[in-house]
């Protein structure tokens, strides 16, 4: 009789009975058997230590890295303790893995644009010194300190292939397609002479002749504030920047269709170029410009908000979704990208390509889905005509739409700036009372004080 017949034949008490049995006698072989670790000792030859990788053997450059992400499932570009799953932890850590900087702290780490949470780059830029096989090239910053162990002469020395050996060890959505020499002063983020940002949407009953009159007050130098997040706290106080460039299109992707037949979801975008970004700039603006596409808002309210004379508050107002924004380019002088090789271009597109299929099918899904509706009861829905409901779904004109300027307002640039100033007198009162304190004591002083964090600019 098969075993599975015996244990069929019996009764449920037999079966548990039966496997605790089982689990009694693996415990008592559990606790007789020696550690693993002791077994393979005795079997194998002792395993030698991994020596620690030596970085004083080899040679040190500056070097730029262009890099290219999708941003929806991680919290943005820069680096976070609250927040670790983000593009530079994943890029430090490949950096760090493959030894191509020993820390990273000490790399001179510079980035072009700050993409927060969601937001996606065709070509971010940033600069750091890394191990190199060269000891003259540009951006060259030291010979090894200790004599590399002779080998068989070559001769020509090869570069090591920076964006093959990051790739390897980047997830999926992160990959690095050009790496370029630079010069030891090179910073990505102040030898930048522009930042090219897009916002893709699809047009459906937008008026885009009329977004594109709102974007013309965009053009030239400007007080932003009321077109941004103001972080007033971390030490931003000049909201002044120059747009070269605004204007919304039709989507330029290539040669991919992007159009459809009844013109109700053709894909556009909204490009923006300019020197550098508040925070949430683009997004805010975006927000603006869909209420003008919609005809909730005239285009003249764009010129109206950048007066800040008159508009001394800015509206409250929910500014776009990231998801759509992608930082398009960074433009810089003196950078010579590798261009790689065929074949480094032959991965990066297979690996592209693969993404996109994977998505592209996924829409096609959700495409049937909706036009299978469509030709039913959606055509009929409340009587209106078809295109309207499309429409309709897609921006819907918002029937309690509140003009700008009879919102809610925030508080000014200048009151948030004096409630920072009084918060920081307090708490150096607050310090000093306390080190007196200590001093009266004669006790050591384990007070925590917080620090600025800087004045940097952020982007998007």
């Amino acid at each position: 009789m098969s075993s599975r017949k015996l244990l069929e034949s019996v009764s449920r008490e037999a079966l548990i009975k039966r496997c605790l049995d089982l689990e009694q006698a693996l415990l008592r072989n559990k606790l007789t058997l020696p550690p693993i670790a002791n077994v393979a000792r005795k079997s194998g030859k002792k395993s030698k230590p991994q020596k620690p990788f030596d970085f004083s053997r080899y040679s040190k450059r500056k070097i730029a890295l262009k890099v290219a992400y999708l941003g929806e499932k991680y919290h943005g570009l820069a680096i976070q303790i609250s927040a670790p799953d983000t593009i530079e932890a994943h890029l430090f850590e490949a950096l760090e893995k493959s030894k191509l900087v020993e820390d990273i702290k000490t790399a001179d780490y510079s980035r072009c644009g700050r993409t927060d949470k969601g937001v996606s780059a065709y070509c971010q830029v940033v600069s750091l010194v890394v191990r190199s096989n060269l000891n003259e090239c540009r951006g060259f910053i030291s010979k090894p300190s200790v004599e590399p162990a002779k080998k068989k002469a070559k001769a020509t020395v090869d570069e090591l292939d920076y964006t093959k050996i990051l790739n390897g060890l980047l997830p999926p959505e992160i990959r690095v397609v050009d790496w370029g020499a630079v010069d030891t002063d090179f910073s990505a983020r102040f030898s930048c002479n522009a930042r090219h940002y897009k916002y893709f949407f699809h047009r459906a009953n937008m008026d885009t002749a009329a977004m594109q009159a709102a974007c013309d007050h965009l053009v030239g130098e400007h007080d932003f504030r009321n077109f941004c997040k103001a972080d007033v706290a971390g030490g931003v106080t000049n909201f002044v920047r120059t747009i070269k460039e605004a204007r919304v299109c039709p989507a330029e992707i290539g040669d991919a269709s992007v159009h459809s037949s009844d013109g109700d979801f053709d894909l556009w975008e909204f490009n923006i170029i300019g020197h550098a970004f508040l925070w949430h700039q683009v997004r805010c603006m975006m927000a603006v410009l869909f209420m003008v596409g919609r005809g909730d808002e005239q285009p003249g309210m764009v010129r109206h908000l950048l007066n800040i004379d008159e508009c001394t508050h800015k509206p409250q107002y929910v500014m776009a979704s990231e998801l759509p924004l992608v930082l398009y380019d960074c433009k810089f002088d003196g950078i010579d990208w590798s261009g790689n090789d065929e074949q480094h271009a032959a991965r990066i597109h297979t690996h592209w390509r693969s993404l996109w299929q994977t998505n592209s099918i996924r829409n096609a899904l959700l495409r049937c889905f909706m036009t299978a509706f469509g030709h039913t009861g959606v055509r009929q829905y409340e009587g209106k005509a078809f295109s309207e409901c499309a429409d309709e779904v897609q921006w819907p004109a918002d029937p309690k739409h509140r003009p700008l300027m009879q919102r809610q307002r925030e508080e000014s640039i200048a009151e948030r700036m004096a409630k920072v100033e009084a918060k920081k007198q307090k708490e150096e009162e607050e310090q000093g009372t306390a080190a007196d304190a200590a001093d009266d004591d004669d006790g050591d002083d384990d007070g925590d004080g917080d620090g600025d964090h800087g004045a940097a600019d952020k982007t998007a």
